[in-house]
């Protein structure tokens, strides 16, 4: 078992067990070790959980490699004469994972063989085509090891995906694509079946939640989106499993390839990008790998936001084609009949009013809002009526959705609703963060931060 830190692990906790009565069990305490690196992230040494063995002043075991990751003695730098101990948990040159039995090191899409300081077999994509180190595809990291380390060799899928998303083919269709794609990369039919499930998978999750969409008007309430984007998390985080990766940087990449789908540029490549960019990062700062973090969140927006909104582009027009107050919704809330206009609002399309309904009735998502609301007014040394709030809200969005001009018209910014929100909240002495799309900072640029859980179908434009 181990931990890890800024995507690398940090150490191993070793036991020794036998069997006893029929089971496995723990023989003494345990020990702990912990990794070394350098700044390519080879383990150079392994200490225990004071940092030294025997209070002697050495370290527990002593690494080093040349610079194309063979083993070399770390006292002068010559050539071992017999085979090198991986480390406590077999991490080696770059932090890879060796396999000693046969002198190679697993770089997660080809073996790499350090003595030759080549891969088994080739890249099937060169990356910087007019760099000749490149196009010796069985090189490694540009014949440059002191500056660059291997990539994941996941890129070649994620181009594909791209392609796929961008002709908007069905499931089935983008299933076989990435299972022979898969296959011509890795060799490996596991691998490629694996891929396979997974793209037919995430596409259904997407096309699932799309039909709820459409019977509910047009958008997924605050609740939904959450559970879409745990969905989407769980399969990605099993898939990394299956794939020989953590589950942590699947799930992390899976959940908010989904939940920051309307949060990334409309355009197919620079979404997908995007969606990498931030899948990645996060894995790696809660202690995952960036690589699979970003690979997941980028197949999740491709093959569940991007083919979908791709897809559904004609119907979304036709649905926002008017999304206006009418003279009938103007009537309910003059009659001050509260939960009437949203039901209607959300006939129209409107995407406010999925929480809308959950705050009138005080469920899910909307018993978050209006707890918070109390809160914010008993900090404040207030008394406030939520009722006669929720009135003068619709007041507010009415007007202003009659004054839009910008994007779809009626359809608003999740900016432009933040500000009426805070207007109103202002008018009943509330502070900016009482707003439940800006509950951090209070301003509100927040609120296109926080789009995606309450106001996912809001105006990306201006």
């Amino acid at each position: 078992a181990g931990d890890v830190h800024g995507g690398q692990p940090i150490g191993v906790r070793l036991v020794r067990q036998v069997w006893r009565d029929g089971a496995w069990v723990e023989d003494g305490g345990a020990e702990h070790r912990y990794y070394h690196r350098d700044h390519l992230g080879s383990v150079v040494a392994v200490s225990d959980d004071v940092g030294l063995l025997g209070g002697d002043g050495r370290h527990v075991e002593l690494y080093s490699f040349d610079p194309f990751g063979a083993a070399r003695d770390p006292a002068d730098w010559s050539t071992p004469t017999e085979p090198v101990r991986p480390s406590p948990g077999n991490l080696d040159y770059t932090g890879q994972e060796a396999l000693p039995e046969v002198g190679l090191i697993h770089m997660n899409g080809r073996l790499y063989d350090p003595e030759l300081g080549v891969f088994l077999g080739p890249d099937p994509y060169i990356q910087a085509p007019d760099l000749a180190q490149n196009h010796q595809r069985y090189g490694y990291a540009f014949n440059n090891p002191l500056k660059y380390t291997d990539p994941s060799g996941y890129f070649i899928q994620i181009v594909i995906a791209v392609m796929l998303a961008a002709a908007e083919v069905y499931w089935w269709q983008a299933a076989i694509v990435m299972f022979l794609a898969a296959y011509a990369q890795t060799g490996d039919l596991r691998t490629a079946l694996i891929t396979a499930v997974v793209t037919a998978v995430t596409y259904g999750v997407g096309s699932h939640f799309q039909s709820v969409a459409a019977a509910q008007g047009g958008a997924l309430t605050a609740s939904q989106v959450v559970g879409k984007a745990l969905i989407h998390g769980i399969v990605q985080g099993a898939a990394s499993v299956a794939l020989g990766g953590d589950f942590r940087s699947g799930f992390i990449g899976g959940f908010l390839g989904s939940a920051t789908g309307p949060l990334v540029p409309q355009n197919v490549v620079a979404g997908t990008v995007v969606s990498a960019m931030i899948g990645g990062t996060i894995s790696e700062l809660t202690g995952g790998k960036f690589r699979n973090g970003a690979r997941s969140a980028a197949m999740v927006h491709l093959f569940n936001e991007a083919m979908h909104d791709l897809g559904s582009a004609s119907s979304d027009a036709d649905r926002q084609r008017d999304l206006r107050i009418t003279e009938e919704q103007r009537r309910l809330a003059d009659e001050g009949k509260r939960r009437e206009f949203w039901e209607s609002r959300l006939e129209s399309g409107d995407p406010v009013a999925s929480l809308a309904l959950e705050i009138v009735d005080n469920e899910g998502m909307g018993r978050l809002a209006n707890e918070w609301l109390l809160y914010q007014a008993k900090r404040a040394g207030i008394d406030i009526d939520l009722e006669e709030i929720g009135m003068k809200l619709i007041d507010a969005h009415i007007a202003t959705t009659d004054a839009d001009k910008s994007g779809t018209i009626g359809l608003l910014h999740p900016e432009k609703i933040a500000e009426y929100h805070q207007n109103v909240f202002e008018e009943f002495g509330l502070p900016p963060s009482a707003f439940g799309g800006t509950p951090i900072t209070g301003k509100l640029w927040e609120a296109n931060v926080t789009r995606f859980i309450w106001c996912r179908g809001c105006d990306w434009r201006k």
